[in-house]
């Protein structure tokens, strides 16, 4: 497999954002090993919140930011510059704002517009090469964030 598979959560303890394994255990418990060097019984602390466990989707943002699934995110196709005459200019096509859930009957990650509630692939093989994301947050801190879709 040549993806990285790894989810995120928040700790119970503080609330802060953690990523790594997922392990379960069977007294209900959901703990993320943190993926960072350290001393191995601290990181059967990181008790997540299982509300607030989501998986990497193997994208990255324009940034190079890690998109998660429940990021709220801005796709764009045929991001970039263009010349026209002498000028070169912003092309950015921005197909809307959405939030990244799992399809589990296609099992495939999908964006879900924000406006219209309309489900869509997150990329197609036509427009993989050519489509850019931007996290502009996420449902879980959302309420959280005043004026989170600024660009």
């Amino acid at each position: 497999m040549n993806r990285e598979i790894k989810f995120r959560g928040k700790r119970i303890d503080n609330g802060e954002w953690i990523e790594g394994d997922l392990v379960h255990f069977e007294s209900g418990s959901t703990f993320i090993l943190s993926q960072s060097p350290g001393n191995e019984e601290a990181k059967l602390k990181n008790v997540v919140d299982p509300s607030t466990l989501v998986q990497f989707t193997g994208l990255y943002d324009i940034s190079g930011r890690e998109i998660y699934e429940g990021d709220i995110v801005s796709k764009c196709i045929d991001c970039g510059k263009k010349r026209v005459g002498d000028q070169v200019v912003n092309d950015f096509r921005k197909r809307g704002v959405g939030v990244v859930v799992w399809d589990e009957y296609t099992c495939r990650f999908k964006l879900k517009n924000l406006k219209d509630g309309t489900v869509t692939p997150l990329v197609n093989s036509k427009e993989i090469a050519n489509t850019m994301f931007k996290v502009l947050g996420n449902l879980h801190d959302q309420s959280e964030q005043k004026g989170g879709d600024e660009e």
